[in-house]
């Protein structure tokens, strides 16, 4: 047991270092895209055994660590799975460390009562980026793991029921009570009304009988803590769905650097904010892409 708590306690401290590691990112000055290395050419951080996106803090710190080393690639995994790609780490590469939250369920009998209980176990794991292998840029690593594809983005609506109006022409918003996203018709851009459109769908999936996030799901009034949060969370999720469905821009990336480097302060005086947030927005983003019309096999 002791050992077993070392081993948490371990975890936790990295954990709280990666977080304070992304802060100080944030108060650096440097601009959000140089500072996040979230460019449409590399993208997010990605696993290569899964083709998806790094959730949570994970997805800051590497796109963070891609941009200060220099490399090339968005496309990150353990020493195993670039060996099952073919591919070998180059000698005396520094692997990166990373965090996740392994879920378990187990049922066991309690008074002759069957119980479900589910927790989650903190796990590490090192990886290691592409641009520290030696595979050839033309090698395409998706062959080696079973990768599906993601549709069109409105398709969420449809299987959600989610109502889409233009009522109020000049504010863009997500009512929970109606379960109606309002969009204005007079966006400056295709790009603004995108990812301002993404913004309000990441706020639908808080709704109750979805994710049932706090924010949404026992909103309270507007300008509140709770609310504010909120905002936090679609912001980031927002930015996840820019990227991963392909309709990231100048603009998007400009947008969410103004929005959440104003939380940098915030965030210095709550570091677990950042990662809680971030998991929030993942899960958020998972939720959306997992209703979308899917091209290929499952995972």
């Amino acid at each position: 047991m002791k050992k077993k708590n070392n081993k948490k306690q371990t975890l936790e401290a990295q954990q709280k270092e990666l977080v304070e590691f992304v802060i100080s990112n944030l108060q650096s000055g440097t601009p959000w895209v140089k500072s996040f290395g979230f460019s449409s050419s590399v993208g997010l951080p990605k696993s290569i055994s899964t083709g998806k996106r790094y959730s949570g803090g994970n997805c800051f710190l590497l796109a963070m660590i891609a941009n200060s080393r220099g490399y090339e690639s968005n496309e990150w995994g353990t020493f195993r799975a670039w060996n099952k790609a073919g591919a070998k780490i180059i000698k005396g590469q520094k692997s990166s460390f990373i965090i996740f939250y392994k879920p378990i369920v187990k049922t066991e009998m309690v008074n002759g009562v069957e119980e479900t209980k589910r927790f989650f176990i903190l796990k590490g794991y090192s990886v290691f980026n592409r641009s520290q292998t030696d595979l050839q840029p033309n090698v395409d690593v998706a062959e080696y793991f079973d990768i599906p594809k993601n549709g069109g983005l409105h398709s969420y609506l449809e299987k959600e029921s989610i109502t889409l109006q233009s009522i109020d022409k000049n504010r863009a918003f997500y009512s929970p009570v109606l379960d109606v996203i309002n969009m204005p018709t007079d966006f400056i851009s295709e790009a603004e009304s995108q990812t301002t459109f993404a913004h309000e769908i990441i706020h639908s999936t808080g709704h109750s009988k979805r994710l049932n996030r706090e924010g949404i799901a026992d909103f309270n009034f507007f300008g509140s803590h709770r609310y504010s949060y909120e905002e936090l969370i679609a912001e980031i999720g927002s930015m996840f769905l820019a990227n991963d469905l392909g309709f990231e821009s100048d603009f998007s990336k400009q947008n969410s650097a103004a929005y959440l480097s104003s939380w940098a302060r915030k965030l210095e005086s709550n570091p677990k904010w950042l990662w809680k947030a971030a998991g929030e927005a993942s899960r958020a983003c998972n939720f959306v892409i997992d209703r979308l019309d899917i091209e290929g096999g499952a995972q």
